[in-house]
């Protein structure tokens, strides 16, 4: 993975919209799932509301959500859970090419953001927005050690320029 081409201010986008997901509307295993409305009573005389009809993973929510242009989910798929697919300039591309696109990762860091095989328990909507913020920490961590390290080269350089200008 070439860490200038990671996106992160999408990540951490995400990570925003993950803080807002409830537990038992997500699940990592699935692309997303619209789910049937029934009116459900307590004591058949209270009506409770029952979600908003859509559970998925973390991609499915950021394409239900609409927070990145070009991603959208699909539940009238040939998939038999839906799919997400992402529209950029150049392609439409579905899943997980949609997910490297996306964000810019390559194909084991999109599996181990967001796939549940990339987790050793039931990942939570917390546990994936801490994963995404780990990173992006990372990521400018590393930035920083490489800007410190370019510094004392370009010290030198200019100052062999002056120098030689001398």
């Amino acid at each position: 993975m070439q860490i200038a081409q990671v996106k992160k201010d999408r990540l951490l986008m995400l990570a925003n919209l993950l803080d807002t997901v409830q537990e038992n509307q997500f699940n990592l295993v699935t692309w997303g799932a619209e789910e049937r409305h029934y009116n459900k009573y307590l004591f058949g005389l209270i009506k409770i509301e029952t979600g908003c009809g859509f559970s998925g993973c973390a991609m499915g929510w950021a394409a239900q959500s609409g927070i990145f242009p070009g991603l959208t989910w699909n539940n009238r798929s040939n998939f038999p859970y839906g799919s997400i697919m992402y529209r950029d300039s150049d392609s439409l591309l579905y899943e997980w090419p949609a997910v490297k696109n996306l964000f810019g990762l390559n194909e084991n860091m999109a599996f181990f953001l967001f796939s549940s095989s990339g987790y050793r328990v039931h990942a939570t909507p917390s546990m994936v927005a801490s994963r995404l913020r780990r990173l992006v920490k990372k990521i400018d961590d590393i930035r920083a050690r490489d800007q410190r390290k370019q510094r004392p080269e370009v010290r030198r350089i200019d100052a062999l320029k002056k120098l030689v200008n001398a």
